[in-house]
């Protein structure tokens, strides 16, 4: 059987990158507790946005020491997530 390879730690930039990504849903959530969402699916996509946001950032910072393209992956879905939510608020 083949050894795995040592895994390394999540560079210092790579987290403050994911920290950035993350930290906007602050003021998103609060601005969006105001939002007249006029359906009850928008109301429910808003409910766990947050919750998606914060989990796909640990998956980034966790994925990046063994698999850095997911990492990018979850970072570039997380910004296209902002995106989307904006335009349907």
């Amino acid at each position: 059987m083949s050894e795995a390879k040592p895994q390394g730690r999540t560079p210092v930039w790579m987290t403050v990158l994911i920290i950035l990504m993350v930290i906007p849903i602050v003021p998103f959530y609060i601005l969006t507790g105001a939002s007249d969402a006029n359906t009850e699916e928008i109301r429910y996509l808003i409910k766990i946005f947050p919750a998606f946001v914060i989990l796909s950032g640990v998956c980034a910072y966790l994925s990046y020491p063994g698999r850095r393209e997911l990492a990018w992956i979850l970072i570039v879905l997380l910004a296209l997530s902002y995106l989307a939510m904006w335009y349907l608020i």
